[in-house]
């Protein structure tokens, strides 16, 4: 498996929470990035790298340059295959609302929890690896 695959296999699981992604939304996303060959600095071929030998880091990485970062390149490519599953018949629903009950803003209240927690520990992270 390629770094761009394995890359665009790791970023699918974490949009997924854990599922596989489709071996056609690897497929469009390694040939995307290949097609837009951009140059990437070294500080965020430094973060490409860390995340995709250490999986559990891409979620502090990403709220950390949410954060100080919006466009880092780790972010514009965790969107493009945000955008590849949202578009991809075996993930879109999971991006369609669903009709929630009343207990959904103890989920969302959750979610917030994790993304602060996320942001704590990536924000010395990036500053790390970025140096």
């Amino acid at each position: 498996m390629s770094a761009l695959a394995l890359e665009a296999a790791r970023f699918g699981r974490y949009l997924l929470d854990g599922i596989e992604p489709a071996p056609a939304a690897v497929a469009r996303y390694v040939d995307l990035i290949e097609r837009d060959a951009r140059p990437v600095t070294a500080a965020d071929a430094s973060l490409l790298r860390f995340a995709r030998t250490r999986p559990w880091s891409i979620g502090p990485i990403d709220a950390a340059l949410a954060l100080s970062a919006p466009y880092a390149e780790v972010r514009r490519r965790l969107h493009l295959m945000f955008a590849i599953l949202e578009s991809t018949p075996e993930h879109h629903d999971r991006f369609l609302p669903e009709r929630r009950g009343t207990r959904y803003l103890g989920v969302v209240l959750a979610a917030g929890g994790r993304a602060v927690a996320r942001a704590a520990i990536g924000i010395p992270l990036v500053r790390f690896l970025r140096q």
